[in-house]
Parts: structure tokens; C-alpha cells; sequence
């Protein structure tokens, strides 16, 4: 927390120096990297404030690029918050910046939060079709676009790996809450499949989710030689 204390007051500073002398790129980075530091302590309503600031700074003075950071943490703060309407509001303007900008990795962040979003909405309203539509596809829509980066990275940085196979775990969770226990059990069993071709550790986070809600499935199918054998690979 020291470390964290640290950065802010510098970050703090260093914002206060960009609006001094009116550079307004720094002055809405300095603030975007405050929100930041704020939202990875918990610290959730101040963090929307520099967010916010970073937000007005961007939408008056600067290139609609500079947008989609902003855009990308206003909306998951809103639905850690579970301001839902608030996170969609940010997560559309996310995926339409993306698509602006022909940004591919930013299109897969924005439909994959906007897949989260609408599934979070259907378990908080009862019968609401129209949240399991949109939660379906837009969780199909990242799930496509983490193939296309996995396929064709654009950087050798990351491999859209991980992307890839939790996309199989969040259609696997949405299909787990509807009751479709089958499909459920086929998307998931796929992620794993895709684990073993890609030789993922049997430690990996992403796989071990798989293994999880696999386990789950196989406990209300009555499954129980299944359920030992999923057991067995995460113990």
C-alpha cells in the first residue's frame, strides 16, 4: 500500500503540472492513470471521479482514440458497482470507438464486457429474454474475435490464448445459469479440449475456471464418475 500511497501523490503531481501549463493529453493520462490506481485498491467512487475528469478532458480537447481506455474502465468500475445500465452506457461506446478505430483487441475487451454486463443483468431480472440475447451474442461475438487474434496475433506479446478459452467459459457460466446443463457441457468440455492441444498448464487459471464449472455441471447431471474424474484434475 505504501508502493500504491506512493504513486498516487506523484501521479497527483504530476496531473497538477499537466494543468498547470494546459497540456491537456497529460493532464487526461495523469488522470486516467489516477482513476486506475484507485480502481485496482477497491477504491471504486473516487476512482470514477478521475475517470470522469479524464472522460471530459478526452471528449473536449483530444482525438476520439484517446477514448477508449476511458471508456474501457468506466465501464467495468459501473459493473463492479452493478450500475448496470451505467456499464452498458460505456461498454457500447467502448465497442463503437473499437470499431472506429478498425481495434480489433479493443472490439474482443468491449464484447466480452458487454457479454458479462447482460449476463449479470439476467440474474437480476427475472425472464428477461432480451438479456440472454444480447449476453449470447456478444459473448459469441468475443469469442470470434479471440479466435481471429489467436489465429493471427497482431503483436508477439500475447497470443490470445488465455482470451480464447475463458470465451468458452463465459458462454459455458451463461448456458450453467439458463439450465442448459448440456450445452454447458459441450462448450466447456471444448475449452478443456482446447487446453490440451494448446498444452496449457494444469495449473492455469483459465483451465482450472473450465475444470470448475465442468465439475458443476457433472454434480446436476448426477454424473458422478465424470465429477471424480474432473475432481481428480484440480486437486
Amino acid at each position: 500500500m505504501a508502493k500504491d500511497d506512493g504513486q498516487l501523490s506523484a501521479a497527483r503531481r504530476a496531473y497538477r503540472s499537466a494543468q498547470e501549463v494546459g497540456n491537456r493529453q497529460e493532464e487526461a493520462r495523469w488522470a486516467n492513470l489516477i482513476g486506475d490506481i484507485l480502481k485496482n485498491r477497491g477504491e471504486y467512487v473516487e476512482a470514477l471521479k478521475w475517470l470522469r475528469l479524464d472522460f471530459d478532458i478526452s471528449v473536449k480537447y483530444l482525438p476520439e482514440k484517446h477514448l477508449l481506455p476511458t471508456c474501457q474502465s468506466l465501464g467495468e468500475i459501473h459493473l463492479r458497482l452493478h450500475r448496470l445500465d451505467d456499464a452498458l452506457h460505456y461498454q457500447k461506446m467502448h465497442l463503437e470507438l473499437a470499431k472506429n478505430a478498425n481495434d480489433v483487441i479493443e472490439q474482443q475487451r468491449a464484447s466480452t464486457q458487454l457479454g458479462r454486463t447482460y449476463h449479470e443483468q439476467f440474474l437480476k431480472r427475472d425472464n428477461d429474454h432480451d438479456s440472454v440475447k444480447n449476453a449470447k451474442k456478444y459473448f459469441k461475438s468475443a469469442m470470434k474475435l479471440a479466435q481471429t487474434l489467436k489465429e493471427n496475433p497482431p503483436t508477439n506479446k500475447s497470443s490470445f490464448l488465455k482470451e480464447y478459452i475463458d470465451a468458452h467459459n463465459n458462454i459455458g457460466m451463461l448456458e450453467i445459469d439458463l439450465d442448459n446443463l448440456g450445452e454447458a457441457r459441450e462448450i466447456l468440455t471444448k475449452g478443456l479440449g482446447i487446453c490440451d492441444e494448446e498444452e496449457v498448464n494444469e495449473d492455469d487459471d483459465a483451465r482450472s475456471r473450465l475444470h470448475h464449472n465442468l465439475g458443476n455441471v457433472y454434480m446436476e447431471l448426477r454424473e458422478w464418475a465424470m465429477l471424480g474424474s474432473t475432481l481428480r484434475r484440480i486437486s
